[in-house]
């Protein structure tokens, strides 16, 4: 009898939204209210925070750091592709954030 596991087969693409769904606030809320965007800097004292250039923290979102850290180092999800697909009004910023 085969076991659960051995039957589940990997997706061969993850798409992630950006705002509201990886990170908060959403790029354009930085935008509306003044609170600057890039560049982001990492938090002094909280690695898993970066801060906009006037200081406002943007955060991740539940699991999201643990998500993308086992889909890029887990060997299981080695033949899965990641995507992104956003409407943001900042594609630059979110394109930081990622890469930070």
């Amino acid at each position: 009898k085969a076991s659960v596991s051995s039957s589940v087969v990997n997706p061969k693409l993850i798409i992630f939204d950006l705002d509201g769904c990886l990170w908060r606030p959403e790029m354009y809320e930085l935008l509306m209210v003044g609170d600057g965007g890039s560049p982001f800097t990492q938090d002094s004292t909280n690695p898993k925070v970066l801060r906009s250039c006037n200081g406002r923290p943007v955060r991740l979102i539940g699991d999201v750091r643990r998500i993308m850290f086992e889909l890029m180092h887990d060997p299981r999800w080695a033949s899965t592709r990641i995507g992104i697909s956003s409407r943001t009004d900042e594609p630059s910023w979110a394109r930081e954030l990622l890469e930070k």
